[in-house]
């Protein structure tokens, strides 16, 4: 199955933009903003940016999915493999540019779940999924400032990932309600959020189906092991120095992490 859009894909302009990305990330720099020539036009050509992106960077099986507000359009990228740890984890300040963090869920699927042409529903992603993962996930951007810059660019930037933390798997995840999931973060000691129900959506499980079929559409499995983190419970924080991370998510688990000078 090939992947399925009306939008078109200039591939000079996506070459363009990967290469300017990928050189960002290699000299440890920001853009204040990606050209005019090398711009995203659409949603495909970010897309497209992307794999050329992670071609080179290496595989991945993690994603993250988002919708800004809780509202807005939903978007999805591959969190780079060489940026993904398990608790407890460990990073250096100089890996980062202007991070931001966040704690999160992430959904581990059990299954493969393969392109076809009808629709996935939702109870079909639900049992393909076998376990939730607590997540501190590292925002980061090669741009001076993600906000200012327009959202196709911020999704050819992997929809500005950073690295992503996991904890340990929990099986029983049916039990979890997102709408009432008590929060803690704790940052060098200090609480800094302490939330219940704090994602936007209330319940993230909606960005999943949503994922699912926009793979299928792209003619792309989601393999089995695919984990697909959904957006914090405590906002974005801000935080460009070492810190100290701890997260607390009642009844799902604890994840640790260190950004180290």
């Amino acid at each position: 199955m090939t992947p399925s859009s009306d939008e078109q894909i200039d591939p000079v302009r996506v070459a363009a933009a990967a290469e300017l990305l990928l050189d960002a990330r290699r000299r440890g720099r920001t853009l204040p903003a990606l050209p005019e020539h090398a711009r995203p036009a659409n949603e495909a050509e970010a897309h497209a940016v992307q794999d050329a992106v992670m071609a080179i960077l290496g595989p991945s099986d993690v994603f993250k999915v988002g919708a800004k507000g809780g509202i807005g359009p939903k978007t999805s990228a591959r969190i780079p493999g060489h940026m993904v740890r398990h608790d407890p984890a460990h990073f250096l300040l100089s890996q980062f540019g202007a991070c931001t963090l966040e704690v999160e869920i992430a959904y581990r699927f059990g299954r493969d779940l393969p392109p076809r042409a009808a629709a996935y529903a939702d109870d079909e992603v639900r049992d393909a999924i076998d376990a939730i993962v607590p997540a501190i996930e590292i925002a980061d951007s090669r741009f001076h400032d993600y906000r200012q810059v327009d959202r196709f660019s911020q999704l050819a930037d992997n929809q500005n990932c950073g690295a992503f933390v996991a904890g340990e798997a929990v099986t029983d995840w049916r039990r979890i309600d997102p709408r009432t999931l008590a929060v803690r973060f704790d940052v060098d000691g200090e609480t800094i959020a302490d939330t219940v129900g704090g994602h936007k959506m209330g319940d993230p499980f909606p960005l999943l189906p949503w994922f699912v079929n926009q793979q299928s559409r792209r003619g792309r499995t989601v393999a089995a092991g695919t984990l697909v983190t959904t957006g914090s419970f405590v906002g974005s924080i801000p935080r460009h120095q070492p810190a100290s991370l701890v997260a607390v998510l009642q009844g799902v688990g604890r994840v640790e992490a260190v950004i180290a000078p």
